[in-house]
């Protein structure tokens, strides 16, 4: 493993920084972990670099970085991709002995989440340019794959579909709020079936990011007056060849789960209270939903009842995104919090009732 003060060194033997930013002073290398061991090094008047480095005790995080790093190879090279190429953050280059994956640290964006924390708002900007880049993602079909390395891109459907598969998975080293989740479904036969509905509808027609949430679209703002200009999609680690309405219902998930999450709870709170005092009323976002949907189908020229199919099938991929949402914030608690419970309440109305939720929930008609 290397340590800030030997990254510093690699990455001169690599060239990918200079000796002057050292000695300037200009150079900060600072350090996050999650899966893997992260760096950000930044430099004054100069693009910045992201480092991503698998422990190397835990296997699953090399083989994941292998992979995502082939990607960012494949993006860097291709011309198959050159149209998605200005979604993604720049390629600097992979070393598999550590292993290290090194791409552009994007300094100047924030991460959506971000923005909508610190705004407040909700434009129809925002929902255009998420619409933009996935149609880039989606319009590259199973068969323009196919000149690639295609054990590539296979992609696994989603775990949340397979809950009524894998019982003795789901059953180890559980906390308790994600025992009684996996209960509440399987309790459920509505629940199941649904589920295995649409695992059995997964096609592996298009490429998809497969984990679209806030934290991973990176937000440029227009210098002069603050409004979004473009958009970057980073942590690749789940693409693949899969269902388009998988990426579309985690754009919607968003944008519901941070309306529940706005919601205060109490002791004596009952649901249209919670409702009615929402911080983010989904009335607000329903402008940019609706603006990435119209945009969506505009930029793939989608037509009836193809459109109407997709937008059925990718709210109720947003409720089965919710409830694999709520399971992974629950990892570590000991029950299912207020919100947790209204997530899964909201999740099993996506599922049940599409059409209902894509009129009142989404606003579109």
């Amino acid at each position: 493993m290397l340590n800030s003060n030997d990254l510093v060194h690699y990455l001169l033997e690599q060239k990918l920084i200079t000796f002057d930013s050292i000695m300037d002073g200009s150079l900060k290398v600072t350090t996050t972990r999650s899966r893997n061991y992260n760096f950000r090094v930044m430099r004054r008047g100069g693009h910045g670099l992201f480092v991503k480095q698998a422990s190397p005790y835990e296997e699953q995080t090399r083989i994941t970085l292998n992979r995502e790093a082939a990607w960012y190879q494949a993006v860097h090279n291709s011309e198959l991709f050159e149209t998605l190429r200005k979604y993604l953050p720049m390629y600097e280059g992979y070393d598999p002995d550590y292993p290290m994956l090194v791409i552009e640290l994007i300094q100047e964006g924030i991460s959506l989440r971000e923005y909508h924390n610190q705004t407040r708002l909700f434009p129809v900007e925002i929902g255009q340019l998420l619409a933009e880049a996935l149609t880039a993602c989606h319009s590259i079909t199973a068969s323009v794959i196919s000149k690639q390395d295609v054990n590539l891109f296979q992609f696994q459907f989603p775990w949340i579909l397979a809950v009524d598969m894998h019982s003795r998975v789901f059953n180890n080293a559980l906390s308790p709020a994600n025992t009684e989740l996996l209960n509440i479904i399987r309790q459920e036969p509505e629940f199941e079936r649904v589920l295995t509905e649409l695992r059995n509808r997964w096609q592996q027609d298009v490429l998809i990011h497969g984990d679209m949430k806030w934290d991973n679209c990176i937000v440029y703002l227009n210098v002069d007056n603050g409004a979004p200009s473009s958009i970057k999609l980073v942590d690749w680690e789940t693409f693949g060849l899969g269902e388009p309405s998988w990426d579309i219902g985690a754009i919607f998930h968003a944008y519901l789960a941070y309306w529940i999450w706005s919601m205060p709870v109490t002791d004596n709170s009952t649901t249209s209270q919670m409702i009615d005092n929402a911080r983010f009323p989904i009335e607000i976002m329903q402008p940019a939903i609706q603006a990435f949907w119209q945009k969506y189908c505009e930029e793939l020229q989608l037509s009836e009842p193809h459109t109407r199919h997709l937008l059925v099938d990718s709210v109720m991929f947003s409720g089965a995104r919710l409830l694999q949402t709520t399971y992974e914030s629950m990892f570590q608690s000991m029950q299912l919090t207020p919100h947790a419970i209204y997530m899964v309440q909201l999740a099993q109305n996506l599922l049940m009732s599409p059409e209902e939720a894509i009129e009142i929930l989404l606003g579109i008609s």
